[in-house]
Order: C-alpha cells, then structure tokens, then sequence
C-alpha cells in the first residue's frame, strides 16, 4: 500500500461528526484574533505572518481574509482533545499554526480556492509537519510514534509506513538513495 493508498483510505472512514477525528467541525471554537498570535506586515500585494514557529509570506491576501482562512481552518482542526503527558497545550497551540498556515500557503501559491477539506487533515503533509515537530522534542523513538499517532489518529503501525515513506521520499530528494 503506497502512501497516498493509505491517506485515501483514511479519508473515506472519516465521518465529519465524529468528535475524536482530527476533521471536526467546532462552530462554538472561539476565533483568534490573528495579530494578537503573528506579527503580520504587510508589503505590496503581500503579507507576511511571523512568530517565533511560523515565518510564511503569503500573496495576494490581506491581513482580514487571512484572519478568516485561519479561523476557518481552526474550527476543523481538531488538537484539543489529545491527550498526553509528553505535549501540552502551547505546543499543541504550536502544531496548529504549523498545520493551518501550511494548508493557508497551499492553497494560496497554488492559487486554488479556499475550501477546507477534511483530506488536507489525513493528507501527508499534515502527517509530516507532525513528525518534523515530534522529531524535535526529547522522546524515546517508541513514545514519538505513538504520540505522532495519537495526534494524527492513526495507528501506530499506519504511522511509521506514513515515516518510514517520508524518509525515503526526502533521500530521493537529496539523492542520497
């Protein structure tokens, strides 16, 4: 089973009303003033949002439509409800912003239009941003996978073809392999 096999699969188990899924709609999740989070400048056509996780420049959008992409994306992006002793609340905080710029600049620089997808949150990019932050952080290999999972909502198992495929895609891309 490749990669995107996997994420397909995933994605067609997702029910939107399923409160454990990552995808979950929160119509009552408060927005976030997005100044308040990022400094953002603006430049020409251009804004670029910074802080100390995220350093994104973003064109042909303003500071309001992407404070409304951002609230957007945020009541779909379930993080809250994982719980763990090896992540607190700033760095789920953290993921979030990682996660919901990242899918903002993909679909910005693609030029497609904006619509949140509960695939963009199965997707492997989503995955990766997961295993870049966790790789991060001082955990025995065994906790990172489960905890990359749990936030995720994968099995472990799922989780380490989803690593394990990302290691070889990126040593093909700096030809390593």
């Amino acid at each position: 089973m490749g990669l995107f096999d996997l994420f397909k699969s995933k994605t067609k188990e997702i029910k939107p009303d399923n409160p454990t899924d990552i995808f979950f709609y929160q119509p009552t999740k408060p927005n976030v003033n997005c100044s308040e989070i990022f400094n953002i400048s603006i430049s020409d056509c251009s804004i670029r949002v910074m802080n100390k996780n995220i350093n994104c420049l973003y064109e042909d959008l303003t500071i309001e439509s992407f404070n409304n992409q951002y609230n957007d994306f945020s009541k779909y992006l379930n993080l809250l409800n994982v719980k763990s002793d090896s992540i607190d609340l700033e760095e789920i905080n953290i993921l979030e912003q990682k996660i919901i710029t990242h899918w903002i600049y993909f679909y910005n620089s693609n030029n497609y239009s904006f619509k949140i997808k509960k695939e963009d949150f199965h997707h492997p990019s989503t995955t990766k941003i997961v295993i870049a932050y966790l790789d991060k952080k001082e955990l025995k290999a065994e906790a990172k996978i489960s905890l990359g999972a749990k936030i995720i909502r994968m099995t472990e198992a799922e989780y380490l073809v989803v690593i394990k495929q990302s290691e070889w895609y990126e040593s093909i891309r700096n030809g390593t392999v």
